[in-house]
Parts: structure tokens; C-alpha cells; sequence
């Protein structure tokens, strides 16, 4: 007690923190908590989002199978999918630590599978080296910056109108037949992919005409590649005769000069 008001002196108190989860060794590599998360949750989601992909090792090597022919090759093409599945996931969880799943995307297979090979008859073994080829130019790009520059460098609306093309081009390979096993998934993941088309701003015909295009232009001409080239030249031209000479990106021009030089046959006859 104090002696001078024989009151007892008052007891600071102090509050403790709740407890967040984030004491385990896991939570503080990946940031869990940091980033408003929980280790459960975080879990949850990983089971989520593997059985929403796991369809994928099975429909990649279908696929692939179509194009790559030997003895064997399904099993092998499996595992080859499980491995790069598996793999990239971990790099970019250990590494990058961000919760994004990696694997072999369903557009690039099917374009692979049956405008590479099976349409214009390149080998498959070539096929693959131009795989390899554009990994390597993939990776450089990365590591240079350019990746973010060109990312940019394509409108929005393009880009959702480039993902409901490849869906449409898909759901046709479905419907004139790849396979029982292979058909449905094809028409299913196309259905999910054609949701880009509600993202496209259609009463804009700068927007509109582009994205029809891309839509339109690669299940009809069975080429991916030409139906973002015609969507790409169209974005340039529109918005050039509008006046929008600002809102194109230097990205778009060159691509633009490149396409048309292409299919003109210019580079043809240079290199040729």
C-alpha cells in the first residue's frame, strides 16, 4: 500500500497479441499469414484446385497421342504430363512461393496435335524441336523483361477474345470427333474458356470486330495462329482510322507489319 494515501498502487497491464497460426515454419517461408491466409485454408485450396486440373493427365497425353504415334506412347506421354505438372508447380511454389499450379495447357496440345502435325504434316519429332526452341526464347524473354512489355503491349479485350477463340477451336475438334475419351473434355474445357467473350466491351466496334474475329477466325480457318493475326491486324487498323494512334502500343504496329509482310509472302521471298 502507498504509505502517503494507503491506496494499493495501480498494476500495469498489458494486452497479448491473438494468436494468428503464424508460428510453424511453413507458415513463415510461404508468408501464409502475412498475406491474410491460414495454413488450412491454404491446404483446402491446394486439394481444390489439383482435383479441378487432374483431368489434364489424362486429356494431354489423349491428345498428344494423336500426333505422337508409337507404341507406348500413351502411358509414357502420362507420366511425362505428371512430371511437368509436378515439377513446374514446385519450382514456382519453392521459388517464386506463389500459390499458382502449373501444367500443360489444353490450347497449345490441341494446336500441336491438329494443325502442326496432322494439318500441315510437319513430323512430330520437328514439332517438338520447335517446342524446345520456343521454351528456350520463352525463358530469354523472362529474363530480359520483355515478357511484361509485350504482355502489355496486347489490349485486354484481345486477350479475352483470344481465350474464348481457342475454346471455340477446341469444342470443334471435340465435335468432329478425337476420340470418345478425349471429345467431351475437349467440348466441356471449351465451354469454360468461351466465358471471355462476356468480358469484351461489344458495343465498342474498335473492341467488337477484333474479338469476333479472334473468335470466329480460328475454329472456322482450323488455326489458331490466323485467328490472332486477323484479330491483331484489325485492332491496329481500327483504332489507327479512328484516330487512336495513342492507345496502340509500338508492340501492335510491329506485330501488324510482320503479320501482313508474312502472309503477303515478303518473308517468304526474302529468306527464300
Amino acid at each position: 500500500m502507498s504509505p502517503s494515501t494507503g491506496r494499493r498502487p495501480r498494476t500495469a497491464i498489458t494486452e497479448t497479441p491473438p494468436e494468428t497460426g503464424g508460428t510453424n515454419g511453413l507458415d513463415r517461408y510461404f508468408q501464409i499469414s502475412e498475406r491474410g491466409s491460414t495454413t488450412s485454408q491454404e491446404v483446402r485450396a491446394g486439394i481444390t484446385t489439383f482435383l479441378a486440373m487432374a483431368y489434364i493427365i489424362f486429356v494431354n497425353p489423349a491428345i498428344l497421342s494423336n500426333a505422337i504415334d508409337f507404341e507406348g506412347a500413351f502411358p509414357q506421354l502420362l507420366t511425362v504430363t505428371a512430371l511437368v505438372a509436378g515439377i513446374g508447380t514446385l519450382i514456382m511454389a519453392l521459388w517464386a512461393k506463389l500459390p499458382f499450379a502449373l501444367a500443360p495447357g489444353m490450347g497449345l496440345n490441341a494446336y500441336f496435335t491438329f494443325t502442326v502435325v496432322l494439318t500441315l504434316g510437319i513430323p512430330w519429332q520437328t514439332a517438338l524441336g520447335a517446342v524446345f526452341i520456343s521454351g528456350i526464347l520463352f525463358v530469354a524473354i523472362a529474363l530480359t523483361g520483355m515478357r511484361e512489355w509485350i504482355l502489355n503491349a496486347i489490349p485486354l479485350h484481345l486477350k479475352h477474345a483470344i481465350t474464348a477463340g481457342i475454346g471455340a477451336f477446341l469444342a470443334i475438334i471435340g465435335f468432329i470427333g478425337a476420340g470418345f475419351a478425349t471429345s467431351a473434355a475437349l467440348i466441356i474445357i471449351g465451354a469454360m474458356m468461351m466465358t471471355g467473350a462476356t468480358k469484351v466491351d461489344w458495343a465498342d466496334y474498335r473492341k467488337s470486330i477484333p474479338a469476333f474475329l479472334a473468335i470466329v477466325g480460328m475454329p472456322f480457318t482450323f488455326s489458331i495462329t490466323f485467328g490472332i493475326s486477323l484479330a491483331i491486324v484489325a485492332h491496329t487498323f481500327l483504332y489507327a482510322v479512328s484516330g487512336k494512334f495513342k492507345e496502340i502500343h509500338v508492340m501492335m504496329w510491329i506485330l501488324t507489319v510482320l503479320i501482313i509482310a508474312n502472309q503477303t509472302g515478303f518473308i517468304a521471298d526474302l529468306f527464300g
